[in-house]
């Protein structure tokens, strides 16, 4: 056996490890485990070999080692594993300074013991043994504030029967457990008499079909009652007024009824057990479940995963109540009762139902049927023999498989965070041996904020992703989790001996300079005078890191206690409210003397930290009503009353009484009209009814399910009488309540008059009083009730319409739908299928239709319409040709391919916004400067001329500069000084790594600042804020951190300048250089200097890492510090970052490539080329062009002037010897 190291919880109370067994088939090592006392572990096995251990020491005691037993089938084998406690653990613990109890509701009483610890060191992933016991049982206990070796520790308890405790506690020195001296406190009971208690006085049964539990409940708060007929249990919350019959003072006279099937059998109910109708036979054969079949719902849209399940059940006695399916794990995944009957009845039937499972998290277990009489049969599921097939597709959950369904792949967008000063915003990502890509996946983090976070399949990572957040100011050290899936559980404990995955990629490492898991809590109260009818209460509450965020406070008199004024406390979106007093005013009627009391306060700081003073359970639950902010305040408590002696003390003690009851009649509960009243008038002898204190009707049915509505009051001429009216339809009465009985029991509770005396009827006393006791109900065969339309579940492409409801039949013959077109007419769909629940039509033909009604028709009878939104009629724009740089177009097929937006997306090793470049291999690693985080570059190459010649690249980080809303530059730090260090891992040297540090002060703020530089030697896949990036070989990336900035004001930002360049050795005329930006994907930038045909390649992400989430930042060219020529192009290169809190990190890289193409031949006013001489101006291609293109024209004109210079002279010679001729001949003939 192999185990790995035991990691500990946020505050060491519980350790998990696993272990590793040599196993080469399966074996149920859960049942076959068990631990030496007086540890308490639980078994999680994963595949064949491996197991989670969590444990925990429930009790004091001397502990020395931690011994294993394992049951093999021949002996029994021990292990001992490796002690619990780490060796170096030292605690000086200060006298406890806290202690509190308070009574409440459940009879529970809470303590609290606040220890201030100083440790001399703690284990390697921060854990060690310190805990505090009471009479023996560990208390729990958390780390509340502080660091990891001086930290506040509140250890807290409940307890139903101590009023003295016995404190001792236990922790590690050396790896050895030591306890210190016991000590004995008296614990403080705030008003035992406001405690709540039950007073049973016997039962009323005066009809076999009713049965009441009668008796007395003091101070009357919501409480958890669990009622059993027979073997069924069933929990019910009781929330006043229900059983309410009469009030007076604090105690109210209660009846709760249930309805009784008609056999002999055992109830219990509020502290009572009664045996009724004796008289009638005992229930002895159970439900006969025949068959049951899960069809699964291939649908297109979404990944749920959902299932059309059907059973035949049988019961010649009592008939059907309800059929339960659970999971491995003993939860509900759902349930079957009459409601779902759709041939038949509850002695034999056909049920069906559609279900979700896509959130379930484990595999069927069993199945429990109950009859009415509360008979069970289970039937446990097994893979060999079982009437019970699986969830289709896949065996969820089985534990044999676990081993083929592997965890490949674990990594975190941020896996070291600094939670300091802001939580963080993450995501989880994930794969498998063998993936579905449908299946829904959970994470579950052990934190105190006990969220589940839910994910799916990442198409464009290739792996399962779940987003998560963490609070701010966790204590430091490494969060463990729960990954879920396929009904397996992976700890994150073995990722690395069950699934060899490294502790670097799935490990979550947090840091804060300070940890706060403290709620607020109140420090002070204090009642200033009453005057003019109000009185007030001064609450401070303090939370002094976290800071308060809201909260919300009850005020009840004692007469009316269950209608409370609530008030709202705020911060008003402030972050830094730490210590804050509230004034609380609340304005009485004086018209009858009470006590009035601050019955609930719940608190929230900006963590969501609560805490909360809830004895009586009005807004919490036993299992989270944890930290009572007012456990500091014992000797205060008193304060939280109130009282004005001037008011009259009431004499008038009787409730109203109901005085009339209208009948009811033939209630339908299967049809979509469930719409009916019941109306009733209440009258009080000496005062008058309470206009704004309402009573509630109780619908009760066989299945033990009661109904609550609020009554609606209407005012009568006397204001000593009242009308009242229950209102019922189909959003407060569900399909088919109370089927199949013949009638719904009911009662009324809660009506009162001006004086608060209370009052209400049960079903026994309507009954005793010959009033309507029961809503008779009107039932068909299901066979040939209603069909109802719920609503759609799916349009798929092809204009499939899935819709959910029920009665809808099994033959499509027998079923007729009917679509209204708004201004068209109606049409009939053809139908496709039809199972009952389910019936899907195609409505291809109205394609284009944008919304209609559907209504069917079955059996005579006509459906309820619903309303259908179609699909987005499909548009007949021509495509846009989206055409991509380069030519060809991304270099060609065997290069890249042109995206929807325009974009070329490279194949490796091509790169580039045209695929037409690729990376160098560079012999050398690039010049790493050991006093500035500045790489060089330096190889030699030849041009296409063959001119041999030395090229050299630079990047440096230059400069931080805060912008003003305007963009112009408010304060400029400029980097100079450096700390250098060579942080390459030894275990991955094909990445070398280097860091530098520096730090500046302004505004008496000093920030960090880290440049950390990795060279990659080959292609490498990185996760950088959720967007996958390859690093080329020989690529350079920088990642740039920063920690806080004290920003001048809110509205500024930061602006990071680098500086890029590459530079040619070439003189020759035909070198040029180019610079050219644009996007390479829709979240990258890119710059590109180029010279001939090499190039420096920068890119630079959209996103940054900004206060632990992923945020927006934007990538601009600066001016230019200098002249770029033909042999130098460089560029200053600004990333503008947004006003922060906390941290910042980014993350650019570049590379070298060589392009197919030289600057020469790029038409561009970007391209700059050498002059003829050293010492004439440089100018650029388009330039020199215009100067050829002139000196050109200057010759062919100069040419054409001369030719025709000459020409004219020509002419004017032939001219004026032809004139001389002429004159000459008019001489001669003289």
């Amino acid at each position: 056996m192999t185990q790995t190291e035991w990691l500990p919880d946020q505050d060491s109370m519980n350790f998990t490890s696993t272990l590793q067994f040599n196993l080469t088939k399966y074996f149920n090592l859960q049942t076959a485990l068990s631990i030496q006392t007086p540890y308490v572990c639980t078994f999680t096995q994963q595949g064949y070999a491996y197991v989670n251990l969590r444990c925990s020491i429930p009790v004091s005691n001397a502990i020395t080692e931690l011994r294993l037993f394992f049951q093999a089938p021949t002996n029994l084998i021990n292990f001992d594993l490796n002690p619990i406690f780490p060796n170096t653990n030292y605690y000086v613990s200060s006298t406890p300074n806290l202690y509190y109890f308070n009574a409440s509701t459940m009879g529970i009483n809470y303590y609290y013991v606040l220890d201030n610890l100083t440790l001399s060191s703690v284990g390697a992933n921060n854990y060690f043994y310190y805990t505090r016991y009471s009479n023996n049982f560990i208390m729990n206990g958390r780390s509340i504030y502080g660091t990891s070796l001086k930290r506040q520790m509140l250890f807290y308890d409940k307890t139903s029967i101590q009023l003295t405790s016995n404190i001792k506690t236990q922790y590690a020195v050396n790896g050895n457990v030591t306890s210190n001296t016991q000590f004995t406190s008296t614990l403080i009971d705030v008003d035992s008499g406001k405690q709540f208690i039950i007073v049973p006085l016997g039962y009323d049964s005066p009809v076999t079909t009713i049965l009441a539990f009668i008796g007395n409940i003091k101070n009357y708060f919501p409480f958890i009652n669990q009622l059993e007929v027979g073997l069924y249990k069933k929990e019910q919350r009781f929330e006043w007024p229900y059983g309410l019959n009469d009030q007076t003072m604090s105690t109210n006279t209660y009846s709760q009824s249930i309805l009784l099937p008609q056999y002999s059998v055992t109830v219990k109910s509020l502290k009572q057990t009664i045996a009724v109708n004796n008289a009638l036979p005992v229930e002895t054969q159970g439900i006969m479940l025949l068959n049951v079949t899960f069809t699964p719902l291939n649908l297109e849209s979404g990944r749920k995963l959902m299932i059309v399940i059907a059973a035949y059940v049988t019961n010649s006695n009592s008939g059907l109540n309800e059929i339960k399916f659970l999971g491995a794990d003993g939860s509900v995944h759902f349930s079957l009762n009459t409601r779902d009957i759709s041939s038949g009845g509850p002695m034999s039937g056909d049920l069906s139902k559609v279900v979700d499972y896509t959130y379930f998290d484990s595999p069927l277990y069993q199945v429990q049927t109950y009859t009415v009489s509360g008979l069970v049969s289970t039937n446990i599921f097994t893979y060999t023999t079982s009437i019970i097939q699986q969830y289709p597709t896949f065996d969820l959950g089985r534990v044999i498989i676990q081993d083929q369904i592997r965890l490949t792949h674990v990594e975190f967008a941020l896996n070291n965070i600094d939670l300091s000063l802001v939580g963080c915003e993450n995501t989880i990502f994930f794969n498998f041996s063998m993936i579905s890509k449908g299946f829904p996946v959970k994470v579950v983090f052990d934190m105190d904020i006990n969220k589940v976070f839910r994910g799916k399949w990442n198409e464009e990572f290739g792996m399962f992703s779940v987003d998560f957040s963490i609070p701010s100011r966790q204590f430091t050290g490494q969060i463990q989790y729960t990954i879920f899936y396929y009904g397996f559980q992976y700890n994150s404990t073995s990722f690395s001996i069950s699934y060899g995955l490294p502790k670097s990629s799935y490990e979550l490492q947090v840091t804060s300079t300070v940890a706060d898991r403290m709620p607020p809590i109140v420090v002070s109260i204090n009642r200033p005078p009453i005057a003019n009818n109000i009185m007030s209460w001064n609450l401070t509450i303090s939370d002094p890191i976290n800071g308060f965020k809201n909260g919300t406070i009850y005020i009840i008199g004692s007469l009316n206690r269950f209608n409370p004024t609530v008030v709202q406390l705020s911060s008003n979106g402030q972050m830094n409210v730490f210590m804050k007093t509230f004034n609380i005013e609340y304005q009485y009627n004086c018209s009858v003397y009470q006590d009035y009391q601050i019955s609930m306060i719940e608190l929230f700081d900006n963590n969501e930290y609560r805490s909360i003073y809830d004895p009586f359970y009005v807004r919490s639950s036993v299992s989270d009503n944890i930290i009572n902010p007012l456990s500091s305040l014992p000797g205060q408590m008193n304060y939280l009353s109130n009282a004005d002696p001037s008011c009259p003390v009431k004499t008038d003690l009787a409730p109203p009484t109901i005085i009339q009851l209208t009948d009811i009649f033939n209630v339908e509960t299967f049809k979509a009209n469930r719409n009916f009243s019941i109306s009733f008038t209440v009258s009080d002898i000496a005062s008058p009814i309470s206009a704004t204190i309402s009573p509630y009707c109780y619908l009760h049915s066989i299945q033990h399910e009661v109904l609550k509505t609020k009554a609606i009051f209407t005012a009568t001429a006397d204001p000593k009488v009242a009308n009242y009216e229950c209102l019922y339809d189909s959003t407060n009465i569900p399909l088919g309540f109370g089927y199949p009985l013949t009638s719904l029991g009911l009662s009324i509770h809660g009506y009162t008059d001006s004086k608060y005396n209370f009052g209400g009827q049960s079903i026994v006393n309507l009954q005793q009083k010959l009033y309507m006791y029961t809503v008779p109900l009107l039932f068909s065969n299901p066979v040939n009730s209603y069909p109802l339309l719920d609503k759609v579940l799916e349009i798929t492409s092809d204009y499939k319409l899935i819709v959910l409801g029920s009665f809808l039949g099994f033959n499509t013959t027998y079923i007729i739908p009917n679509i209204t077109i708004p201004g068209v007419g109606s049409m009939k769909p053809p139908v496709i299928d039809v199972n009952n629940v389910i019936i899907i039509f195609d409505i291809s033909s109205i394609k284009n239709v944008p919304i209609f009604s559907l209504q069917v028709f079955k059996s005579a009878q006509y459906s309820n319409q619903i309303t259908v939104t179609n699909r987005p009629i499909p548009t007949s724009t021509p495509p846009v040709v989206i055409k991509c740089p380069g030519t060809p177009e991304c270099g060609g097929l065997s290069n890249g391919k042109c995206n929807s937006i325009g974009l070329c997306e490279c194949i490796i090793p091509w790169s580039g916004a045209d695929c037409l470049s690729q990376i160098i291999v560079i012999p050398q690693p690039p010049i790493i400067n050991n006093t500035s985080p500045g790489t060089i570059n330096d190889f030699n190459t030849t041009l296409p001329d063959g001119e041999p010649v030395q090229l050299r690249t630079l990047i440096s980080v230059v400069s931080l500069q805060e912008l003003a809303i305007d963009g112009s530059i408010v304060n400029e730090i400029p980097f100079i000084q450096w700390v250098y260090t060579n942080t390459t891992s030894v275990n991955n040297t094909s990445i070398q790594e280097y860091t530098y540090t520096s730090s500046f002060s302004y505004n008496s703020q000093t920030t960090q600042v880290e440049v950390q530089v990795q060279y990659y030697q080959n292609l490498t896949t990185i996760l950088f804020a959720n967007q996958k990036l390859e690093m080329l070989p020989q690529t350079l990336k920088y990642r740039i951190q920063l920690s806080p900035y004290a920003f001048k004001l809110r509205t500024n930002t930061l602006q990071l300048v680098m500086s890029a360049s590459i530079q040619s050795s070439s003189e020759s005329l035909n070198t040029c250089s180019y610079q050219e930006t644009g996007e390479t994907t829709g979240n990258t930038d890119y710059f590109k200097l180029q010279i001939d045909t090499h190039s420096l390649y920068g890119r630079f992400i959209k996103r940054a890492i900004i206060d632990n989430r992923i945020q927006s930042v934007s990538n601009t060219i600066l001016n230019q510090t200098s002249e770029n020529t033909g042999s130098l192009s460089q560029s200053l290169i600004g990333i503008h970052i947004p006003n922060y809190l906390s941290s910042v990190i980014i993350d650019p890289d570049f590379s070298i490539l060589l392009d197919t193409k030289t600057t020469s031949s790029i038409e561009s006013d970007q391209v700059i080329c050498n002059a003829q001489s050293e010492n004439s101006t440089k100018l650029s291609k388009s330039q020199l062009a215009g100067i050829i293109i002139g000196a050109v024209g200057f010759f062919i004109v100069s040419i054409i002037v001369i030719i025709y210079f000459i020409y004219k002279r020509k002419e004017n010679s032939i001219l004026l010897a032809n004139f001389n001729n002429k004159i000459q001949n008019s001489n001669n003939n003289l």
